[in-house]
């Protein structure tokens, strides 16, 4: 079965659109107005005022490389025990 660039575009969005509601709810939650991107160019270094900077960015360049855990995102160490434990090679 052949899968178009649309298609797979399309399921890029959807998940990408998840985690933007995601940190939509936690910035409004803490009051925040600047979004860290966790984009492969941006590493979570830059703050963008736009989800929508910070979706584009995200379809276009993907994650970062080894973003498992959303630290500027509403995630901390404690919430994924068993993924701390894969990254440390246990």
């Amino acid at each position: 079965m052949d899968v178009s660039f649309a298609e797979v575009f399309a399921a890029i969005y959807e998940e990408v659109s998840k985690f933007i509601d995601i940190v939509k709810a936690h910035a409004e939650k803490n009051n925040k107005r600047w979004i860290y991107c966790p984009c492969a160019r941006c590493k979570n270094e830059m703050l963008w005022a736009y989800l929508t900077t910070v979706m584009e960015h995200l379809v276009s360049r993907g994650f970062m490389d080894n973003y498992v855990i959303w630290t500027h995102h509403g995630e901390h160490d404690e919430d994924r025990p068993n993924e701390k434990k894969r990254l440390a090679g246990c």
